[in-house]
């Protein structure tokens, strides 16, 4: 009853996503070619628009639990080290690993076995 209208929320803005209890992953898939300042407006708009509609349904973003990955060649990962996206007034880090349940994603290329 009240994620509803947050899912309804995230498929209009034509992001990927997926629930669990109540933690919510969004995915965005991106070209090469992409400009990181586009990216990131883009995903701060978004952010700012599923945030809002929680907070109309008494829900929380919550910043410290918010976190991103980006995956990509050896090359261009190196390049994600220092980038950042504002959700409301918080700065978040681009992370080299996050926990999916109970799945580490690493973004470091080339650790495959």
């Amino acid at each position: 009853m009240y994620t509803r209208p947050v899912c309804e929320v995230i498929k209009r803005l034509d992001i990927k996503h997926h629930w669990y209890a109540d933690d919510t992953q969004v995915y965005m898939t991106l070209k090469p070619c992409d400009k990181w300042d586009d990216i990131s407006s883009s995903m701060e708009a978004r952010i700012e628009d599923i945030g809002i509609c929680m907070n109309n349904k008494l829900l929380k973003l919550n910043k410290d639990k918010t976190e991103f990955i980006v995956f990509s060649s050896k090359q261009r990962v190196k390049k994600t080290e220092n980038l950042h996206i504002k959700v409301r007034s918080s700065y978040i880090n681009c992370s080299a690993s996050l926990r999916n349940l109970w799945h580490i994603l690493d973004n470091t290329p080339g650790m495959e076995k």
